[in-house]
């Protein structure tokens, strides 16, 4: 999800998502009454009804006049998807049960670069919070 401020990255499952999937994976991060901008995917409908969301849906089968205008405005999510794929190639060896936390650290830098655009920036307080985390980590458990 991008708002055009801040970006969220969710874990939807894997495959082609469903009504359901949507939803518990999006609900809690969008206002209700909000607007949906989105490529007509049926499994938006139960999030669209539950949360009263405007939606805003494009087709870029319809035509040239319609594909273009159809990528014109899904361009910023086809590209945040680009750019998470990208991401993520670079971590090889990535096992599923985490792909949240990778979700997360992209997500972490991505918003941190759009209000810097200093990868510096991005590296320096993530190391900030992990030193004030009030947690023990055992390398041990890490390697898992």
């Amino acid at each position: 999800m991008n708002n055009g401020e801040h970006v969220l990255a969710v874990k939807c499952g894997f495959g082609k998502p469903s009504e359901t999937r949507v939803y518990d994976a999006c609900w809690s991060h969008i206002k209700e009454g909000s607007n949906l901008i989105h490529d007509e995917e049926k499994a938006h409908n139960y999030l669209i009804k539950q949360l009263n969301l405007k939606s805003k849906a494009y087709n870029a089968a319809g035509g040239k006049v319609l594909k273009e205008l159809a990528m014109k405005e899904l361009e910023p999510i086809n590209d945040e998807c680009r750019k998470i794929k990208y991401f993520l190639s670079k971590h090889k060896g990535i096992n599923k049960d985490n792909i949240q936390d990778y979700l997360n650290l992209y997500a972490f830098i991505t918003n941190c670069k759009m209000k810097d655009e200093n990868l510096y920036f991005a590296s320096n307080l993530l190391l900030k919070l992990l030193f004030l985390a009030n947690e023990k980590i055992e390398f041990r458990d890490i390697i898992k």
